[in-house]
């Protein structure tokens, strides 16, 4: 959705679109991350958390016959949420190094909201030491304030830095 509004806009840079590609990454983990707890209610297992990330932090078990199970462990999840979180975190700071070469019109573009949104996701699961259940995350936007994330949007827009 990156790309369409930064052509929307008339922004035509490779710079930007490498920018977008790696916040719009970001995001999505992110927001996958954040939707844990919705997939969790209606009974549906974590199939998008890598297998290899999974397994690494005990959330998979091998049973007899090669069957894989799924196990509960509050620790092995905010585990794999903290590493999901900073592949996350790389591809936002991938993202801050190139804002240099983006051009300026495109900085207050959706893409650099994004970012923000992102970080402020981040944020808010470094506060709860990742645990995606705890209750502070659906306070506000994303565990803040909405007033808080509108200063936090306006701020690093009039400095520029995603």
């Amino acid at each position: 959705m990156l790309y369409p509004t930064l052509q929307a806009g008339g922004i035509i840079s490779t710079a930007a679109d490498h920018a977008a590609s790696h916040i719009g990454k970001a995001s999505g983990i992110l927001l996958l991350l954040k939707s844990m707890p919705y997939h969790v209610s209606c009974n549906q297992h974590f199939s998008y958390i890598p297998t290899a990330i999974a397994s690494k932090h005990g959330l998979i078990v091998k049973q007899g016959g090669g069957e894989e199970r799924w196990v509960d462990s509050r620790e092995g999840l905010c585990d794999v949420v903290y590493e999901m979180a900073s592949i996350a975190n790389a591809h936002l700071e991938k993202a801050r190094k190139l804002v240099d070469s983006v051009p300026v019109e495109a900085l207050p573009g959706a893409p650099a909201k994004a970012s923000v949104l992102a970080r402020v996701l981040l944020d808010s699961l470094r506060k709860v030491q990742f645990d995606v259940f705890d209750p502070r995350l659906t306070r506000g936007v994303l565990g803040i304030p909405p007033l808080w994330y509108q200063l936090k949007l306006r701020w690093t827009s009039w400095r520029r830095k995603y």
